[in-house]
């Protein structure tokens, strides 16, 4: 529910309905800003205060537990792992042109003429995912800053079940892609961490 400062005095809704006032912006009052100050969601929260100054609400820092860190840094390796999905998606299903990246279970039986592809592919999977899983527990264990989810990108080896030619094309597709995942990660880390 919005406030409302007029004069240094600041109004609730109630207050101004009370007053049976319709518009009070036309009557020259000002809705009381309610903007979260930058801050490192995963190292402080910030709590909003009733206090007002300069018709903004004020906002304190407070350091995060080291429950609460966790909790954040497993909630963002759940997106960060979202956009790793999309990235071996994109070399698996885009330019490997599988169904999915689970359809290679199917032909993991050897004297499958696909065996060797997806035991590479597979392996792969399994690589990236446990790089993935040793970042998060090595964040949190040793109090590390998180990287961007270019960083951790970087740090997954090239897919060498692809030909010269594929991976050519997957690091374009992929950079195509990129900026979009990139966007989706920081809005989504943006909401669950805005409080």
């Amino acid at each position: 529910m919005y406030k409302y400062i007029k004069d240094g005095v600041v109004f609730t809704q109630n207050e101004i309905n009370r007053m049976k006032i319709d518009n009070p912006i036309s009557l020259g009052f000002k809705v009381v800003q309610d903007i979260i100050p930058e801050h490192d969601s995963y190292r402080v929260k910030v709590i909003r205060t009733e206090e007002i100054v300069d018709g903004k609400y004020v906002y304190v820092e407070e350091p995060l537990t080291i429950e609460e860190r966790t909790i954040r840094i497993k909630a963002s390796s759940k997106q960060m792992l979202f956009t790793i999905d999309k990235y071996l998606d994109t070399a698996i299903v885009k330019i490997k042109e599988y169904d999915n990246r689970d359809a290679i279970g199917k032909y993991l039986l050897p004297g499958n003429p696909f065996f060797d592809e997806v035991s590479k592919i597979s392996l792969w999977i399994a690589n990236t995912y446990i790089l993935c899983n040793s970042l998060v527990a090595d964040i949190i264990e040793n109090d590390k800053d998180v990287p961007s989810i270019e960083e951790v990108i970087s740090s997954i080896p090239d897919p060498d079940f692809l030909t010269e030619e594929e991976l050519v094309k997957f690091k374009e597709l992929w950079i195509s892609y990129d900026y979009s995942f990139q966007q989706e990660y920081i809005y989504n880390r943006e909401i669950d961490y805005a409080n």
